[in-house]
């Protein structure tokens, strides 16, 4: 499963990233059955403080690609997070 994530912008660096974060992903495990062991994502690789907030909960880098989007080109950090089914 492939996930991503906009807070507003009026809503960042306030201390909401991780729960909202962990909300979403919750959210389409549940709503999806999603069974398998680990859940994807892209950001910009400029997007450091997601990438900090990301690294926090358990994503690891797999690896950075450029992709055409919104009128240009960008540097984007491709995330893995396994996910542990007791």
């Amino acid at each position: 499963m492939w996930v991503g994530f906009g807070l507003r912008p009026d809503l960042t660096g306030k201390g909401l990233g991780a729960s909202f974060v962990k909300a979403g992903i919750e959210y389409g495990l549940y709503n999806f059955s999603y069974s398998k062991d680990h859940i994807m994502l892209a950001v910009a690789k400029f997007n450091k403080r997601a990438i900090k907030l990301y690294k926090k909960i358990g994503f690891e880098t797999t690896k950075e690609y450029d992709q055409k989007t919104n009128g240009g080109i960008y540097r984007l950090v491709a995330m893995k997070k396994r996910l542990n089914f007791y």
